[in-house]
């Protein structure tokens, strides 16, 4: 009767649920991740750069142990598709946004970072495959294999080593959605599917020989952040990894079945798990703060 019900909202009123915004061209969005494109949730400037200057005394302390401190900008769909976000939540007058200013000054002090957001949108009209799906809001599994491929290559390039890299054999086209690519139409609950698009799937392998390094890795994040789990890139590509989802859940090799109750970080473990590790991976997503303003108080 549920889906009956939501079927009928959708199919005769275009109701959907989970509060939705009413889409453009069939395109997804939540409401808080639009608000970020819109610079609604901007917390000024003085604030951004305070916590960046904590960030560059964190890296810089690390930098002294031999370790190393990346800040990854996770793209943001509402910046990658601002024609297809609702007209309330566009960025006409070009407001300040948390990301811009997190970007700039984290580039004018020289900490360490990999801003996917912007290397998507500059390839946005050279890539045949979608770097973003209708359905869903986070990076699509395309996306995230591609980032993951930059991501070893930065680590290589910041260590001065080599890593086993995802090499891609083909790429699998299809209708049926896996993984995150759906990840909000599926949550309606309908009948028949929202939309019909098709979805890329690389076939990758980690060829390796001994000349090659595996690091220590921990991942501080988000969602974003679990696509690479989910895709076993960790596995392939460092000695040891580990995952603080919003530094309070800990997921580890081998513990990368989402609906298992996980354990919580505890005590002064995150400085025992820094002090074995050979790098941090911190990743901001536009709409989501919290990770990067709980690494910074620590």
């Amino acid at each position: 009767m549920i889906k009956v019900n939501n079927q009928l909202n959708f199919s005769l009123f275009g109701r959907l649920p989970l509060n939705i915004p009413a889409p453009i061209n069939n395109y997804l969005f939540f409401q808080s991740f639009a608000r970020s494109y819109s610079g609604q949730d901007y917390i000024g400037q003085k604030h951004i750069s305070n916590n960046i200057r904590k960030l560059k005394a964190i890296q810089d302390t690390l930098g002294k142990l031999g370790k190393s401190l990346i800040l990854v900008f996770a793209p943001g769909k509402e910046f990658f598709y601002p024609e297809y976000i609702p007209p309330s939540d566009r960025n006409v007058g070009h407001r300040p946004t948390n990301y811009s200013a997190y970007s700039k000054v984290s580039d004018s002090i020289g900490v360490n970072n990999v801003d996917f957001n912007a290397w998507f949108l500059s390839i946005k009209n050279t890539t045949k495959d979608q770097l973003f799906t209708r359905q869903g809001v986070h990076w699509s599994m395309y996306g995230a294999t591609l980032a993951a491929d930059s991501m070893v290559r930065y680590i290589e390039k910041l260590r001065h080593i080599r890593m086993p890299h995802p090499v891609w054999t083909k790429v699998e086209h299809t209708y049926n959605p896996r993984s995150f690519d759906a990840d909000v139409a599926l949550c309606f609950n309908l009948i028949f599917p929202y939309t019909r698009e098709v979805f890329s799937y690389p076939q990758v392998s980690y060829p390796k020989d001994g000349t090659m390094v595996k690091p220590r890795v921990i991942y501080i994040g988000d969602s974003f952040a679990e696509l690479w789990i989910f895709q076993r890139f960790m596995d392939y590509t460092d000695a040891d990894w580990r995952y603080w989802r919003y530094f309070r859940e800990v997921w580890e090799r081998f513990d990368q079945d989402e609906s298992t109750e996980k354990r919580v970080l505890s005590g002064n473990e995150w400085l025992d798990g820094i002090n074995y590790t050979d790098c941090v991976v911190l990743m901001y997503s536009p709409g989501a703060e919290t990770q990067i303003m709980v690494m910074l108080v620590q």
